[in-house]
């Protein structure tokens, strides 16, 4: 497989995921404060697979732009480097898969798990019983396409399967294009 193939199969994983995702928060949208801006998630404390990296320096390569704008700040040690000043993301369109599944609630293993900010007031078996089942995405399936995607990027390029979040960001921004 080559590079162009797994980045052709994390488009597509992409594109099912966020109209996935388009809808859960419409149906849990009563209970959802997630917003632009909002940067709660943001913290980079997780990893990320590798293709979904090199999508992002793939994606800065067209983008200088924001490049800069993240190498005007020192390495971020406690927040997302592609953090703009208003708290928005920069690489929005190639964010990593953990950043578009964040905020409504999805199945982690065998429970649900959200965003602390949402569904505000309601007790663990409240956002069960308010949530419909049809609007919960599997997080288990979505890194189980992933894996297969990042398999392929992994044969072709040697690399590392996953990547720790904020250093990869980091040494991205860094490296020169």
């Amino acid at each position: 497989m080559s590079v162009d193939a797994a980045h052709a199969g994390l488009a597509a994983v992409r594109a099912r995921v966020d109209a996935f995702v388009t809808k859960a928060e419409q149906a849990q949208a009563p209970f959802l404060k997630c917003a632009a801006g909002c940067a709660q998630c943001c913290k980079v404390e997780r990893a990320a697979f590798t293709v979904e990296v090199d999508a992002i320096r793939r994606w800065l390569e067209e983008h200088p732009d924001v490049r800069a704008a993240a190498r005007a700040h020192p390495r971020q040690t406690d927040r997302c480097v592609f953090l703009d000043a208003q708290d928005r993301c920069a690489v929005y369109p190639v964010r990593p898969m953990i950043c578009r599944t964040h905020g409504p609630a999805v199945r982690l293993d065998d429970a649900l798990a959200w965003c602390g900010l949402n569904f505000e007031g309601l007790s663990a078996e409240q956002v069960i019983a308010a949530v419909p089942t049809s609007s919960v995405l599997s997080v288990e399936l979505v890194n189980r396409m992933l894996v297969v995607v990042n398999a392929q990027f992994v044969e072709a390029t040697g690399a590392a399967p996953r990547a720790p979040l904020r250093d990869a960001l980091n040494d991205t921004v860094e490296a020169g294009t």
